[in-house]
């Protein structure tokens, strides 16, 4: 099926905006082929409500939840106890390989019993 030319060559359309209650991004009409992501400024909530290509669709609004946002400090401190969490497991794999290691030596150097004296007694 070929489809007109202003179809194929719109691009998608983002617009950001300020509001104040969830029923305004509910009513807000939108037209197709946008998106409009509304930031509630009396609750802690952004929506998304897209439009398809066809006038036909109909719009499709996904909530999300806004987090406060983490201080640098914070996140450097968190930073430096994982940085030490990942300095403990390399040291408990060097144990662990060296361990290994060990092992391979101590097979290798014992003198390993032949099959054929297990089979002769």
């Amino acid at each position: 099926m070929n489809y007109p030319n202003f179809y194929q060559n719109q691009q998608p359309q983002v617009s950001f905006m300020s509001i104040r209650g969830r029923e305004i991004a509910v009513n807000y009409p939108i037209a197709p082929n946008n998106t409009i992501i509304f930031r509630d400024e009396l609750e802690p909530y952004i929506y998304v409500k897209s439009m398809g290509y066809s006038p036909l669709d109909k719009p499709v609004m996904d909530i999300y939840k806004k987090e406060e946002p983490i201080s640098t400090q914070e996140a450097t401190s968190n930073t430096k106890e994982d940085n030490s969490t990942i300095e403990k497991i390399q040291d408990d794999i060097k144990a662990i390989l060296d361990d290994i290691d060990g092992i391979k030596k101590k097979l290798n150097t014992k003198p390993r019993r032949k099959e054929s004296e297990d089979d002769e007694q």
